[in-house]
């Protein structure tokens, strides 16, 4: 059986034709809010990420030092820092990729004699230091950017996790800068 469907036209006085369009672009305008209603619920959502050993320490401290603000701020323990930059390659990357992009660095780092000599190279390091009060003890590493927070474990633990979240790392941010401004300044 074939079945054929005709179309037929027929004129619509201009006037009918402009008054349907009309109705099209009120319902339209009608749910304009609605739109935008869906527009902002719509956002990227907080994530963590985690590396893994040597590998994992060099991809986390390339996204550290490529930070858009070109500062950053961390919380360390000098000597659990060494434990990674063992590998000469990792410091060297880290330091000349700050001095050839003007990324600089605040740090609040246990007080010690190795902590002292660090901070003797802070300006060739673009880095600010100010020691934390004796007795304080960090366990984990705490790298702070724009938009992330690192947080680095012991080298026996082997791993890094970033808490991607920018109200999160604000907090973080204000936190250490309230910190840093009450430390003095050592020369």
């Amino acid at each position: 059986v074939l079945v054929l469907k005709k179309t037929l036209y027929r004129f619509v006085e201009p006037d009918k034709v402009i008054e349907m369009y009309k109705q099209h672009i009120f319902d339209l305008d009608a749910m304009k809010s609605e739109m935008n209603e869906l527009k902002y619920s719509v956002f990227k959502k907080p994530s963590i990420e985690f590396y893994y050993g040597s590998t994992g320490f060099k991809q986390a401290w390339k996204k550290i030092v490529e930070t858009k603000s070109k500062e950053y701020r961390h919380i360390n323990y000098p000597l659990f820092f060494q434990e990674f930059l063992k590998q000469k390659e990792i410091f060297t990357f880290i330091i000349n990729y700050k001095r050839k992009h003007g990324v600089s660095s605040k740090q609040l780092i246990t007080d010690s004699a190795v902590s002292r000599d660090i901070q003797k190279r802070d300006k060739t390091e673009l880095r600010s230091t100010r020691f934390l009060p004796k007795g304080v003890n960090i366990d984990f590493m705490e790298v702070i950017t724009d938009d992330s927070v690192f947080f680095i474990s012991h080298k026996d633990k082997n791993f890094i996790f970033e808490v991607r979240d920018v109200d999160f790392a604000h907090t973080r941010r204000t936190l250490f800068e309230a910190t840093f401004s009450l430390l003095p300044a050592q020369e």
